[in-house]
């Protein structure tokens, strides 16, 4: 993996570095799809994504909301094995280490961290037995594929120019951009390289006067914000996933491309009543494309065991 720590020159630039791993998925990319696909049962297709006025309304759910109660969590043990295994291999040394578990551990205590992220689960695979099996047609229910063209969400990424802009003269207004597009690391192997990397050069600058603001506990929760919804257990791997996770603050910020509320119908989504206080978790943020970033849409009448479908829709 190419260290994007080489040119590093003080701890502020090591922070803002660990914010390059999981690169972008880009249409420039060689190893990059055409189209992203979301499984589903037909029960929550219908709430999904919606056709209105010429304009695509796709729904976004919140990480607390999924099934899996660890989703945002499986990065913590990670990062404490590799934190340690730095410190046995000697690239850190045991002060260092105990700063960096003791603001892992703090920031795992920490409640409410997870309620402003909504998530878009993705595939590249438009034919995974594994995702028609569990997601489309679990329990042998109809279900469905739905296929999103790649460049009309690669195409959000404009959207975080204001929000993380790097240049000689600026710093970024936020540690992190507050858009994501991107695959979703299954081997520990490859984010362990990362973490070396950075700890390696933080370490380097860990005494350096002229960036005393910055300190462990910002490159410990750098890694946390940016990794903890792309950094998953192996046993998912089959899913290869891909995820669209979104900061719900940018609904004030782009309220053309996201909204609590669905357009398509003047009911608001069931807790928005509920929502007058920012500190009132929404199940589901609202995101809107043109009707053409729809691929396609391909009906399971039944279980996958089956393999039967449906005509697909374009």
């Amino acid at each position: 993996m190419k260290n994007v720590y080489q040119h590093a020159n003080c701890f502020d630039d090591v922070v803002l570095y660990s914010t390059f791993f999981c690169e972008e998925l880009g249409t420039e990319d060689p190893n990059s799809t055409l189209a992203l696909y979301h499984y589903t049962n037909w029960e929550v297709y219908t709430s999904f994504i919606r056709k209105f006025h010429g304009e695509l309304e796709i729904r976004l759910t919140n990480i607390t909301a999924f099934d899996d109660k660890k989703e945002g969590y499986h990065v913590f043990p990670v990062l404490y094995g590799i934190f340690l295994e730095a410190y046995k291999d000697q690239l850190i040394d045991r002060d260092f280490c105990c700063q960096l578990l003791q603001e892992l551990c703090d920031c795992n205590k920490q409640k409410n961290q997870l309620r402003k992220w909504y998530v878009l689960s993705l595939s590249d695979e438009s034919d995974c037995p594994y995702l028609k099996e569990n997601y489309a047609c679990k329990n042998r229910k109809p279900g469905a594929i739905i296929g999103l063209h790649t460049l009309a969400l690669t195409d959000l990424r404009f959207l975080n120019e204001n929000a993380f802009l790097i240049s000689q003269n600026e710093q970024p207004k936020r540690d992190t951009p507050n858009i994501f597009l991107r695959r979703v690391i299954y081997d520990k192997s490859v984010f362990k390289e990362f973490v070396y990397n950075s700890l390696k050069s933080a370490y380097k600058f860990r005494h350096q006067i002229a960036c005393s603001h910055y300190s462990p506990h910002h490159l410990v929760r750098n890694f946390v914000d940016v990794y903890r919804l792309y950094c998953k257990d192996s046993n998912y791997k089959e899913e290869k996933e891909v995820r669209l996770i979104v900061d719900g603050n940018v609904v004030k910020e782009y309220p053309a491309s996201f909204s609590f509320e669905t357009r398509c119908s003047k009911l608001r989504s069931r807790y928005s009543d509920k929502c007058q206080h920012n500190d009132v978790c929404r199940e589901h943020l609202y995101l809107y494309l043109p009707e053409s970033a729809l691929y396609h849409v391909e009906h399971l009448s039944i279980s996958p065991a089956s393999t039967s479908t449906s005509s697909a829709d374009n």
